[in-house]
């Protein structure tokens, strides 16, 4: 059903370009504006400047600075804003490890996309109600 994330503002950090394309036309075809970024450092100057986003989608092997430092950069100036981690390179307990460390949602590629949209607003809303 679209729609479902009308209101939601969402930070993209994903450098494949096709990946970013497909992901940025599922969030906004379900009613989210959609910022995308094609590098951490990007993405972390994007927040610097004080813009607002209500979840961050976040791939975990980006060029340059990984997506485990983008995190805990975000964490730092936004520790209330849900993160997802996703990646098409899965390793060992990768999924768990990545929820250990305070990630919200943890998405392999190709992702399910109804999956990803429940969860957004079921991470969101829980996050809202503390």
């Amino acid at each position: 059903m679209a729609g479902k994330l009308i209101g939601y503002h969402i930070l993209l950090v994903e450098d494949d370009i096709s990946s970013q394309i497909l992901i940025e036309k599922v969030l906004t075809y379900n009613g989210a504006s959609v910022v995308a970024m094609g590098s951490g450092e990007k993405a972390i100057d994007y927040l610097k400047d004080g813009n607002v986003v209500d979840v961050v989608i976040l791939d975990l092997k980006l060029p340059r600075m990984d997506g485990y430092t983008v995190f805990n950069a975000i964490k730092e100036m936004l520790p209330a804003v849900p993160i997802f981690a996703q990646t098409a390179y899965i390793y060992g307990n990768e999924p768990e490890n990545v929820l250990a460390l305070g990630f919200d949602g943890y998405f392999s590629k190709p992702i399910d996309f109804d999956r990803l949209v429940d969860t957004i607003l079921i991470t969101k809303s829980s996050h809202s109600a503390k």
